[in-house]
């Protein structure tokens, strides 16, 4: 993880074109340190290295989509894909400059306004609210932020107790050992985020002009008073969707991007979940959501779909509009962007934090909206939450893990 001082460092050495007036920091994210200069620039530092990897990935996207999208989305104008050495004869002091981190300036997260006025609109990917979990491609989601005084979130109500500790899993002998894994596996984890984690790719990072615009969050759009306003976000979605949809993958893309199995994806998941999760779940919901993942499994037609590249968290948080002109202004937050399944990014829309299936059928004025494509999202919506508990468990995020199992305990 890089301090602000570090990540202006990196800035003035790698743009000294740029001149450093004032700054914000944010450093709550999961994937990448966030840092803005003179309120219109953005610049994202990735915390890991498969994190950089990504970005990457992410660059390449965002450079591909320039002008084939309507919508406004993030254009890298400053890119360093290579380690960058601050330069110490380059320090001084930015006036305005403060710390994000641990102060209460107003803040947007996946679930609506809270404080700090960036956080929602900078790809930080806070919280497991709403938070899509894209387990076979993306960043490797790092763990949850350590409180201040450096303890981890969940040591601060449980007394240093793990998760498990006061709700212990109840289940079979065979079943024993799964926990006594997953507990292991958990502190793992929680031991490799007190050594600091998987170290980043220094001086990487990608810098974009900000994007002016709110997140259209879900309340915003169930309380519009007119149908017809509804209908024009619903249209400028249908749009974006199918032109990012029907974007060809070639060039650089199509070397970057790497070869996609859905169902080897989704088998992969069901495993770890059984693996890891399933000694955590009621057994009733162990039954419902194997019951689940066999007929989707099972069910061919699921695969044999056109695969396209995809926004990957197509949600609330992401979609940015004009509260005076009531029109989208753009999208951000690429980071999960790549090839998949189309009826993914229905799915963010479809999900407890979107708009709802009911909103989505009104895309079909613009976008082909099948049974078997909402089929589909329908299914990975009902996975968001188990995302989240597998999530937990591989990276020591108590959080995450708690939010994803509530509903299966």
């Amino acid at each position: 993880m890089l301090t602000a001082s570090q990540c202006l460092d990196i800035v003035r050495a790698a743009c000294p074109d740029l001149p450093l007036r004032s700054y914000s920091f944010n450093d709550r994210g999961q994937n990448n340190d966030v840092l803005i200069v003179n309120g219109e620039f953005v610049f994202r530092f990735p915390r890991t290295a498969r994190a950089a990897r990504q970005l990457r990935v992410e660059a390449a996207i965002l450079n591909h989509l320039q002008a084939r999208v309507a919508l406004r989305v993030p254009n890298p104008v400053y890119l360093s894909l290579e380690e960058v050495s601050p330069s110490p004869s380059a320090r001084g002091s930015v006036p305005g400059g403060r710390s994000l981190h641990g102060q209460g300036s107003p803040l947007r997260s996946k679930r609506g306004p809270l404080s700090l006025a960036t956080a929602g609109r900078l790809s930080t990917n806070q919280g497991p609210a709403g938070r899509i979990r894209l387990f076979g491609r993306g960043p490797d989601l790092t763990p949850g932020t350590r409180l201040p005084d450096g303890r981890m979130p969940w040591e601060q109500g449980l007394g240093g107790r793990m998760p498990w500790e006061s709700d212990p899993a109840v289940g079979t002998e065979g079943e024993a050992e799964r926990v006594r894994q997953a507990q292991e596996a958990l502190r793992r984890a929680r031991e490799g985020h007190k050594r600091g984690g998987t170290p980043g790719a220094r001086g990487v990072f990608v810098g974009y002009r900000w994007i002016p615009g709110e997140p259209l969050w879900r309340d915003r759009l169930l309380a519009a008073d007119d149908s017809q306003t509804i209908q024009v976000w619903a249209d400028q979605m249908a749009a974006f969707l199918g032109e990012l949809h029907s974007t060809p993958i070639e060039g650089r893309l199509a070397e970057l991007l790497p070869p996609f199995d859905g169902q080897a994806r989704w088998a992969n998941f069901y495993g770890r979940l059984q693996n890891t999760v399933y000694p955590f779940m009621r057994r009733d919901a162990r039954a419902s959501v194997s019951q689940l993942f066999d007929a989707f499994l099972g069910q061919p037609s699921n695969f044999d779909h056109p695969y396209a590249l995809v926004h990957g968290d197509f949600s609330p948080s992401n979609i940015l509009f004009d509260p005076d002109g009531r029109r989208l202004t753009g999208v951000i937050d690429f980071g999960s962007s790549g090839l998949d399944d189309p009826a993914l990014d229905l799915a963010a829309l479809m999900s407890p934090y979107g708009y709802g299936e009911a909103f989505v059928r009104r895309l079909a004025r613009g976008y082909p909206i099948t049974e078997p494509v909402l089929d589909r999202a329908r299914f990975y919506v009902s996975t968001f939450a188990l995302q989240d508990a597998l999530f937990g468990l591989e990276h020591g995020d108590a959080e995450a893990f708690n939010w994803g199992i509530e509903a299966y305990r």
